[in-house]
């Protein structure tokens, strides 16, 4: 199997860039999201932001704040692909796409 499936995501590190925040991912990957998501974040001063600590690659605090943030947060709930299907709800036998 080629792609991520596989892959359980870790962060490496954190930056900073404008209105978005980056978690840069050990397999390479760069997950970019806007930190309008995440308010207590980007109320952080430019200081704060650079002293985080990232926990066992799957989480990471800020120095003078007490939130904890979950990669899941970054990624969504289960993005893998059994919980994905439990997302899908199938048309019924009955649908038509002609009208």
């Amino acid at each position: 199997m080629s792609g991520y499936a596989d892959t359980l995501p870790k962060i490496k590190a954190l930056r900073f860039k404008g209105a978005d925040m980056q978690l840069l991912l050990a397999d390479g990957r760069i997950i970019i999201v806007p930190l309008s998501k995440f308010p207590s974040i980007k109320k952080l001063s430019s200081s704060q932001k650079r002293k985080y600590h990232i926990m066992a690659g799957v989480g990471f605090d800020f120095d003078g704040s007490d939130e904890v943030y979950h990669i899941s947060e970054f990624l969504g709930a289960d993005n893998s692909l059994p919980g994905l299907q439990k997302k899908i709800v199938p048309y019924p036998q009955s649908y038509s796409l002609s009208r």
